[in-house]
């Protein structure tokens, strides 16, 4: 089995990607696998996943990788997300959560694991990639599940800017990962408007047949729509437009 991981940032569309690639035949595709452990346990797990070994993993997830993870899988990979958190002082590189998650860890790991392949997800619309997290935040509502049609929320903007510039740097030190590895950057607006399509290529990318008829994931609705709404939108697009952040 050659091992792949979905990399990247919260809010990006992962959970939607890796659901409807995992339904290929020949990938087996987890969730955010090694998030319940922290620092470079993760790492240890992480290594007996793309092994095939999920005695580590929670038992829901390990109940559904049993289910369909078998001989006939060529890829076998997970989501390793990291957090944009406006915690931090001076530089998105000294947030106290990066020693949590082990984000410098896992790039020394990677380093040293030039067989994985990396499918980089990143959304590019900053101001959307806001409201998502408002939303999400404001109704606890994740992957599958729609936001009430009225739905209203507001951004302290010095919070966000700092939430996008470590978006920003976190994607920028996982992109150095493309002259090192396999690797393949993978828009969320594109995944959204050709969700098939992406998923097709991501198949190439990795080696599996492309052509195998992919569906449509029936929980991969769209939650933010233009009913939701951001009360001071127009300040916070002001604000990233200043600061040059307002897309990746």
């Amino acid at each position: 089995m050659r091992p792949y991981l979905i990399v990247g940032t919260f809010r990006t569309g992962s959970s939607a990607f890796a659901e409807q690639l995992g339904l290929h035949p020949g990938v087996t595709c987890g969730w955010e696998s090694t998030e319940h452990v922290f620092g470079v346990a993760r790492i240890k797990l992480a290594e007996d996943f793309l092994r095939g070994r999920f005695d580590g993993l929670r038992p829901k997830e390990r109940a559904f990788l049993r289910d369909r993870h078998g001989p006939e899988i060529e890829v076998i990979g997970f989501r390793l997300l990291f957090r944009s958190t406006p915690k931090w002082f001076f530089h998105p590189r000294f947030s106290p959560v990066h020693v949590v998650e082990g984000f410098n860890p896992h790039l020394r790991w990677l380093q040293s694991r030039r067989d994985i392949s990396i499918i980089h997800l990143v959304r590019s619309d900053n101001l959307e990639w806001l409201k998502s997290i408002a939303c999400a935040r404001a109704t606890q509502r994740y992957f599958g599940q729609e936001y009430p049609q009225d739905l209203a929320v507001t951004w302290n903007v010095p919070e966000a800017l700092k939430r996008v510039r470590m978006k920003h740097y976190l994607g920028q030190r996982l992109g150095e990962l493309s002259s090192s590895h396999a690797y393949i950057r993978v828009g969320y607006e594109e995944f959204r408007s050709d969700n098939r399509a992406v998923v097709g290529r991501v198949c190439d990318f990795l080696g599996v047949n492309s052509a195998m008829p992919l569906q449509a994931v029936p929980r991969a609705v769209v939650q933010s729509n233009t009913s939701h709404t951001i009360t001071n939108a127009e300040e916070l697009r002001l604000a990233l437009e200043k600061y040059g952040l307002a897309f990746e």
